[in-house]
């Protein structure tokens, strides 16, 4: 498959795509939501084989990514991971 990328104003990644042979059309594969801080705070991926989208949120503390959680497409939790840091 061929896959596309996609960037904003601000040189972010916003998208990967590639064309789906058979519904032919362009499929996202995953999409990316940055805050002001260009830390990814979102990212929505498909699965290949199907149509239901995960969602996965990010939080941090300054740059250091603190938890990622999973959701499915009623925004119902999947799972969660969260990051403690030590000196």
């Amino acid at each position: 498959a061929l896959y596309y990328y996609y960037y904003d104003s601000s040189n972010r990644l916003t998208d990967i795509v590639h064309m789906h042979e058979y519904k032919k059309r362009m499929i996202a594969d995953y999409i990316f939501e940055y805050d002001n801080q260009n830390n990814i705070i979102q990212m929505t991926t498909i699965e290949e084989g199907s149509n239901e989208p995960t969602t996965w949120k990010y939080k941090y503390n300054g740059n250091l990514k603190i938890s990622e959680q999973a959701f499915d497409k009623d925004n119902l939790s999947l799972g969660k991971v969260e990051y403690i840091y030590s000196d």
